[in-house]
């Protein structure tokens, strides 16, 4: 969440949205959700340039110390944290984010997941996958 508000900063935006938090995890880079889409053939920094490509700069500094989380953000997140639980995992980490993003299913950052064809329940499958050979 922190690279999301980095980048939301770095686009001169007042808020962080869906979007903003699919630009941290792709930024991020080594994360389980980076590893998720390359076993899904994504190349993460494609998805990193079309968010951009969609999303207009703003056009003054951030000032304000606290971004505010849209509302489709805060769903991103209450997702993720029911996919978290449903995995009976006790935290909430990058793979849950993704599947909150996807599961959305409105706004860029759901539409281009579902550009790259990244299904929800393919998406499941591989993050259960990936998060039961890391424990």
């Amino acid at each position: 969440m922190q690279l999301a508000e980095q980048e939301a900063r770095r686009l001169r935006h007042e808020y962080m949205g869906a979007q903003h938090i699919l630009l941290g995890l792709v930024k991020e880079g080594k994360g389980v959700a980076c590893k998720i889409l390359a076993d899904l053939s994504v190349d993460p920094q494609i998805i990193a340039r079309d968010v951009e490509r969609f999303v207009q700069t703003g056009r003054n500094p951030i000032t304000t110390k606290r971004l505010r989380l849209t509302p489709r953000a805060k769903h991103v997140i209450v997702s993720a944290m029911e996919e978290a639980r449903s995995l009976q995992h006790d935290y909430v980490g990058t793979p849950h984010l993704l599947l909150g993003l996807r599961r959305e299913g409105e706004g860029v950052a759901a539409q281009i997941l579902m550009n790259f064809g990244v299904e929800l329940e393919t998406l499941r499958e591989e993050t259960a996958k990936r998060l039961v050979t890391r424990e």
